[in-house]
């Protein structure tokens, strides 16, 4: 699923939501606050695919994609569930 930057309209904090293309996030995630978000726009580099080739550019965003994995995986394996 792709990663999407929002900013909070009221509490003006950014975060990083995942969802499918078809979704849309309107309402703030952090607690107690509710409010409206915005979309930030994607802004691309091409300094940092300059000194790679396009293949290594793919591959060291799998291996950050299977750290991320690994992370999460971790921490729910450390979450305990109530029903």
């Amino acid at each position: 699923m792709p990663r999407y930057t929002y900013i909070c309209t009221k509490c003006e904090k950014v975060f990083e939501a995942r969802h499918s293309m078809r979704e849309k996030l309107e309402k703030c995630s952090f607690i107690d606050c509710d409010g409206d978000v915005k979309k930030k726009p994607a802004i691309f580099s091409k300094r940092k695919t300059k000194d790679k080739k396009v293949g290594q550019e793919v591959k060291s965003f799998i291996e950050e994609t299977k750290n991320e994995v690994k992370r999460e995986k971790k921490k729910l394996k450390n979450q305990e569930y109530k029903p």
